[in-house]
């Protein structure tokens, strides 16, 4: 890795930033997710994320995306504008929210504009209701097309207001593949390329594969996760990656210690040697990781 301003005296400095803002809540329950398991069940408050993003401001430097995002639905959080705003007062760029869409009423659209969100990211798996119902349990399709409609609306009246981006998020699977050419075209007319929309196709994160199955597809890969992304749990602790879904490793809280100090702490250093030496299969976590094909793999289209 090249010595460049991602790097001080040796260390990683985070480019991308993930904080939980919802964590084990969320209105949906899709087939492929793992909430219930979840240890946490809160939304995070204000006070928390900005004394979060204050111990962040150091290295803002290096800092391009700051994702509003975990194991649970994000806008369930009714101060999630305000945490928009504080992020962007304090300097952050690039915030991105993932969601599922069914609450991404007029209301939340209109409070997502004015806090002039950078990304909205919307997972949307079925061009019909049967498929997409089957896959995100709980979910009315018509309601979230109706919802994403409105949003883009909206944002072409309010144009001076938020230039948000909108990606569409399909996660292919063995219910939907047959759909993905349609899906394509349907939300390929609605987004606008003046707003720099996109549809990204991942393969979905299959958690039931067996060990040998997941080997041979992450063989060579080299995983960026460690390199760039700083997980941040809705108590402040850390997550070694986006798989780290439960916090395997005691890696430290955010709220006590020096960020950069724990971004670069024994197990990140362990597993950065590892991936440099191509033995990505020999990492605990690595060699059961679904993720990092899904990321490999993925399609984005404009």
């Amino acid at each position: 890795m090249k010595h460049d301003k991602s790097m001080i005296n040796d260390k990683v400095i985070p480019s991308h930033i993930q904080i939980e803002i919802v964590s084990g809540i969320c209105n949906l329950r899709c087939i492929m997710c793992l909430i219930k398991q979840s240890k946490r069940k809160e939304i995070m408050n204000n006070e928390t994320f900005n004394k979060i993003l204050k111990k962040l401001q150091t290295d803002l430097y290096n800092q391009k995306f700051l994702s509003l995002c975990g194991l649970g639905e994000p806008l369930i959080d009714k101060n999630v504008q305000e945490k928009i705003k504080i992020a962007k007062e304090m300097g952050f760029r690039g915030i991105g929210i993932y969601t599922n869409g069914t609450l991404l009423d007029e209301k939340m659209s209109e409070n997502l504009l004015d806090a002039k969100l950078d990304t909205l990211i919307i997972s949307i798996d079925g061009v019909t209701s049967k498929t997409q119902e089957s896959i995100r349990i709980g979910s009315d399709l018509n309601k979230i097309v109706s919802n994403v409609e409105h949003f883009i609306a909206l944002r072409e009246r309010e144009k001076n207001k938020a230039k948000t981006r909108i990606i569409i998020r399909f996660t292919k699977q063995e219910l939907n593949k047959h759909e993905e050419n349609d899906f394509y075209n349907f939300w390929r007319s609605k987004i606008k390329m003046s707003y720099d929309d996109s549809i990204s196709i991942y393969n979905v994160c299959d958690f039931n594969s067996k060990p040998d199955d997941l080997l041979n597809k992450i063989r060579g890969l080299k995983c960026p996760e460690i390199y760039e992304r700083l997980v941040i749990f809705s108590d402040g602790s850390l997550a070694l990656c986006c798989f780290d879904q439960f916090g395997r490793y005691e890696i430290g809280n955010i709220l006590d210690e020096d960020p950069v100090k724990l971004y670069n702490s024994k197990y990140f250093i362990h597993y950065r040697e590892l991936m440099r030496k191509g033995e990505i299969q020999n990492l605990e976590l690595c060699k059961n990781c679904p993720i990092v094909y899904s990321i490999a793999t993925r399609q984005i289209n404009k």
